[in-house]
């Protein structure tokens, strides 16, 4: 038998997100190419109140965008109480 288990998901589309975090934090997050996402994806995230990364207070005072940081993103709108903390699945379809 194979093991699976069941898991809540926030489902958000990539061009939400972006919309979302440009009106929270003044500054664009390219999603497709900084995180290298191809057409029909989905991406899982955990996603909890964490402000261990340097990158979100960057990003919030200069918007320097880096490659594969969206984890760091959404953890600190968490953090900020943007979002509720849990599982995402941010889904690019174009």
């Amino acid at each position: 038998m194979l093991k699976t288990y069941k898991g809540e998901y926030l489902c958000v589309e990539y061009r939400d997100l972006e919309q979302f975090i440009l009106e929270e934090t003044g500054h664009e997050y390219e999603i497709l190419p900084n995180e290298e996402y191809g057409n029909d994806s989905v991406h899982r995230f955990q996603v909890h109140a964490d402000r261990s990364t340097p990158y979100w207070e960057t990003f919030k005072a200069t918007g320097e965008q880096k490659p594969f940081y969206l984890d760091a993103i959404l953890n600190g709108l968490c953090a900020d109480g943007k979002i509720e903390p849990g599982g995402y699945l941010v889904c690019v379809c174009w």
